[in-house]
């Protein structure tokens, strides 16, 4: 949110929060009976959280960024995929992403959802590095944004 403050966006911008979740891997998706409870119970859990997490967001960019309309959307699948039709669904000017900062097997073995959204859209693109010490706060909310590249 302070990123966004920061930059001046938000402000009389239409603002629309994208959780994407991705599907239950297939190791827990199995024909036994208790797993497939455990899956369910799974899946019942993530999507009350992104629920609560969309919910909470929706609040702060109402109460910080003073924007025209905040909405909020939660889908299942293919993390960049599905931001990306989303951003294309909204029309979106700009397309915010939070970046971990893996790099070398990390991101190779994990993915990097920025890093193919930024290759892959049509869109514009701001790929926020997200702080180590708290995943909640952008490290560059930290100190005001007196340069941009």
């Amino acid at each position: 949110m302070n990123f966004l403050k920061k930059l001046g966006a938000g402000a009389n911008a239409d603002i629309r929060v994208v959780h994407v979740m991705e599907p239950l891997r297939w190791e827990l998706q199995t024909a036994y009976p208790a797993a497939m409870q455990l899956s369910d119970a799974i899946i019942k859990e993530c999507r009350e959280n992104a629920v609560k997490l969309v919910s909470e967001i929706e609040h702060e960019l109402r109460q910080d960024c003073a924007p025209s309309s905040v909405d909020v959307l939660i889908k299942e699948g293919s993390i960049a995929n599905e931001l990306m039709i989303a951003a294309d669904e909204f029309d979106a000017d700009l397309v915010i992403v939070g970046s971990h900062g893996k790099s070398g097997i990390a991101r190779f073995l994990l993915g990097s959802v920025s890093q193919a959204i930024a290759i892959n859209s049509t869109r514009s693109i701001l790929i926020a590095r997200l702080n180590d010490n708290d995943g909640d706060q952008i490290a560059a909310s930290e100190k005001e944004i007196r340069s941009i590249l």
